[in-house]
């Protein structure tokens, strides 16, 4: 079977926006595609004016074409400053949308009906046997100052006054996100240590233990100011949530700073799938889908893909690699197993040979074709927090760790040479390995005859794969890109 060529583009730095919505007074002249977004933020600024004082605008930090992040101060009693938060609006007004956006990403929307308690599980953590009930995000309460008695006259749900605007809020941290951190690491043409790498895996899995068992739905954990380690609870171990985050990308993880007092922060700051053509063979809303393996099949395992996606990203500092292609590996089987499809075999290649190969090992069982050759959540976090404990710092000394992280957040990055950073950087061969004869169809496109002799000529010269792009040939590639774009 020839190779099939797979491109990934780097994560680069990229031109702002240079229309400043704080400073149009007036749409009257505005041009269209401005318009909507100046007339949201006026919407925001006046509905948390009149319905959470508490609540100070501050500034727009950027929009798109589905919705605005604007960032708030959130004030104490006597008008100081407590903390900052971000604010993110949609543009769609469609209702469904607004309670699915809400639902699968956790957050609280401000509404009149935003304030929700949680009904689904027994005292004892159990669930309750409510097919009915809608899902719960884990958050209590939208309430940025938490638990307000929905009922009370003068909470905040009571006293809301319009319509209720699609937003939901979530912390602001100093760092930006962590696509800006991959940009900043490929500007000093470096990449990130592997004990830096272990302890972000760490962070991602509690991120997804999080989702399924939510800090609120444990006794324990009531009353405990944050940040809490989120760990699986054994009692619950087999009940998770069916949280989904959906959109688990470096954009929407937040940097925050290095915390020396906490031992998994030490030398890492804090961070606060479904494209398979399964879904072309179900006929909408029929029965038939709660049979796939794949399509609609969401659940913890869906944030476990997600977490091997962002590690791809921080070992490649590139968007993952396309078209998605599974291909069989027998590293680490599934217990019962001798092979299982991944979406994470290039990254076997010797280009990555300076990565560590229990952390290759891993991504590719993250990265798993089925939900169920994926590992469950307390066996990753086992995982994970034995080798962060026995590697340590991987023959980095902590002042080496601790000037590499600072070098990334806060030093400005040397002048880049703009060929460097446009290019795609990866360009691979993959599929050349067996894959699974009743999947090969569905997921090997036809190539040009142009592309599966590049592919053959690639499989002679690196065997198993071919990476043909490094920082050497950027110049060639950038050409290349042009053309591909």
């Amino acid at each position: 079977m020839p190779g099939m060529r797979q491109e990934a583009f780097p994560y680069v730095p990229v031109r702002k926006d240079e229309v400043d919505l704080d400073a149009i007074t007036d749409d009257w002249m505005l041009e269209h595609k401005l318009r909507k977004p100046y007339q949201s933020v006026q919407l925001m600024k006046e509905y948390f004016a009149r319905n959470y004082p508490e609540m100070k605008y501050n500034r727009c930090l950027g929009w798109g074409g589905n919705g605005l992040a604007a960032a708030y101060d959130i004030m104490d009693e006597e008008g100081e400053k407590r903390k900052s938060a971000v604010v993110k609006m949609l543009f769609d007004d469609d209702q469904e949308l607004q309670k699915w956006e809400v639902q699968n990403n956790g957050l609280g929307l401000v509404d009149n009906e935003s304030v929700h308690k949680d009904n689904t599980r027994n005292p004892d953590g159990s669930l309750k046997e409510t097919p009915d009930s809608p899902v719960s995000s884990g958050e209590e309460d939208s309430d940025i100052d938490g638990g307000e008695d929905e009922d009370r006259p003068n909470s905040k749900r009571a006293r809301a006054e319009g319509p209720p605007l699609n937003v939901f809020i979530t912390e602001m941290l100093d760092n930006g996100d962590l696509a800006s951190i991959l940009k900043k690491v490929r500007q000093h043409k470096d990449r990130i240590p592997n004990p830096v790498l272990w302890r972000f895996l760490l962070c991602f899995t509690r991120m997804c233990i999080g989702l399924a068992y939510p800090p609120a739905d444990i006794e324990e954990f009531n009353g405990q100011p944050g940040p809490i380690k989120e760990t699986v609870p054994t009692r619950l171990q087999d009940n998770p949530r069916r949280i989904v985050h959906f959109d688990m990308d470096p954009k929407n993880v937040f940097v925050g700073d290095v915390l020396r007092e906490n031992e998994e922060h030490s030398i890492s700051p804090v961070l606060k799938e479904q494209f398979c053509q399964d879904w072309d063979y179900i006929e909408r809303d029929q029965d038939q889908i709660q049979h796939q393996t794949l399509a609609g099949n969401f659940g913890p395992h869906t944030n476990v893909w997600a977490v091997g996606y962002l590690m791809e990203n921080l070992i490649t500092l590139c968007y993952p690699a396309g078209p998605p292609i599974p291909t069989v590996s027998t590293i680490r089987p599934p217990h019962g197993k001798t092979e299982y499809l991944t979406y994470a075999a290039h990254l076997q290649q010797p280009f990555y040979d300076h990565v560590d190969r229990d952390i290759i090992a891993l991504i590719l069982r993250l990265q798993a074709h089925l939900p169920e050759d994926r590992p469950p959540l307390h066996e990753i976090e086992t995982y994970v927090s034995f080798h962060v404990q026995t590697k340590g710092n991987d023959g980095m000394t902590d002042q080496e760790l601790d000037e590499w992280m600072r070098k990334i957040l806060y030093e400005v990055p040397p002048r880049t040479n703009e060929q460097y950073v446009a290019g795609p950087v990866i360009r691979e061969v993959i599929g050349t390995g067996r894959m699974d004869p009743s999947k090969e169809k569905r997921f090997v496109p036809q190539v040009s005859s142009r592309d599966a002799a590049a592919s053959e000529q690639g499989i002679e010269r690196m065997g198993s794969g071919c990476i043909s792009g490094d920082s050497e040939q950027a110049v060639e590639q950038v050409a290349e890109f042009q053309r591909w774009r």
